[in-house]
């Protein structure tokens, strides 16, 4: 199995506990697989935007550390921050 396919497994895991009410750090799951570091901050990273697309205020429970920016997402880079407000976060 593949890195990236535990760490999908994973922050799925973590997404199960937040379902449940839970809260999770993703911070503290990275430090327990340092091996998969990068995978896990893509995955929580997806997971982040994916909450916040589909929240209701658009508050995520997933702590957020630190700005998206100068990150890679998928395919793309996130340059930097151009605005935030209510609906979410846009990069360039």
């Amino acid at each position: 199995m593949s890195t990236d396919d535990l760490a999908e497994q994973i922050v799925a895991r973590c997404r199960e506990r937040l379902e449940r009410g839970e809260s999770v750090d993703p911070e503290a799951v990275i430090r327990a697989h340092p091996d998969m570091a990068d995978a896990l901050r893509a995955q929580f990273d997806a997971l982040r935007l994916l909450e916040r697309a589909f929240a209701r205020g658009g508050a995520s429970r997933v702590t957020d550390a630190s700005s998206l920016a100068g990150r890679t997402l998928g395919p793309f880079w996130l340059a930097s921050t151009i605005g935030a407000g209510g609906m979410g976060t846009v990069y360039v």
